[in-house]
C-alpha cells in the first residue's frame, strides 16, 4: 500500500487507496488516536491490531474521489470522522472496546468491517440530530443501542457476507431506535 504513491497514472481506485493508506498510517502513529498501534503495516498483525491491507480495503470506498461517503472532506476531516468514531465507541462500549480477555472486536477484521459499513448511517444521522460529529454527538446517537450484543460477531465465522450481515443488523437496530430525526444532511462538518 505504501508504494501506491509511486506509481504514475493512477486510476481512481489506486488514489483511494492511497489516500486510505494516508490515512491508516496517520492515524497509526498519532499517540492520541485510537488506532495508535493498532495497524500493522509490514509484519502478519498481532492480537489486537489489524493489518493496513484491511483497513485500506474498508476505507477507500469511503474517500473515493466523486464518488466515496467522505469524498467532499479534506483529509484531516476525514481523520476527524475516523478518530471521534472509535472514540465513540471507546466511550460508549467500554468493556467491548477493552475486553478484560481477548481482543475487541472493533479491530478484528469482521469486526471493523462491521463497524465501517455502518459509519455512514451512524455518521447521517448524527449529522442530522446534532449538525456535527463530534465524539460526545456520536455518543448520544450510540446510546440508542447500548444494548446491541457485539459480541454475538465472534460466533459469525469470516468472510466478506458475513461482515456485511454485522453490519447491516447494526445499521438496521439504530435506525429503528432513532425515533425522530430532525434537519437538513448537509456538508458543514463540525468535528
Amino acid at each position: 500500500m505504501d508504494l501506491l504513491k509511486h506509481l504514475p497514472d493512477k486510476s481512481e481506485a489506486e488514489q483511494a487507496k492511497e489516500r486510505a493508506a494516508d490515512i491508516a498510517n496517520t492515524l497509526r502513529v498519532d499517540e492520541e488516536s485510537p488506532f495508535s498501534g493498532k495497524i500493522s503495516v509490514l509484519d502478519s498483525p498481532k492480537p489486537g491490531q489489524m493489518s493496513l491491507t484491511n483497513f485500506v480495503r474498508k476505507i477507500s470506498p469511503l474517500v473515493a474521489q466523486n464518488k466515496g461517503k467522505f469524498h467532499v472532506y479534506s483529509i484531516n476531516e476525514q481523520l476527524g470522522i475516523f478518530n471521534n468514531y472509535y472514540r465513540a465507541l471507546e466511550n460508549s462500549f467500554p468493556a467491548v472496546y477493552e475486553p478484560k480477555e481477548g481482543t475487541s472486536i472493533f479491530f478484528k477484521t469482521l469486526g471493523f468491517g462491521a463497524m465501517i459499513n455502518a459509519l455512514p448511517t451512524v455518521f447521517d444521522l448524527t449529522l442530522k440530530i446534532h449538525k456535527g460529529f463530534k465524539v460526545e454527538n456520536i455518543c448520544d446517537l450510540l446510546k440508542k443501542i447500548d444494548d446491541f450484543d457485539f459480541e454475538e460477531w465472534n460466533s459469525f465465522g469470516t468472510g466478506a457476507d458475513v461482515e456485511s450481515q454485522a453490519g447491516i443488523d447494526l445499521r438496521d437496530t439504530l435506525r429503528a431506535r432513532v425515533e425522530e430525526v430532525v434537519g437538513e444532511e448537509g456538508t458543514a462538518l463540525n468535528l
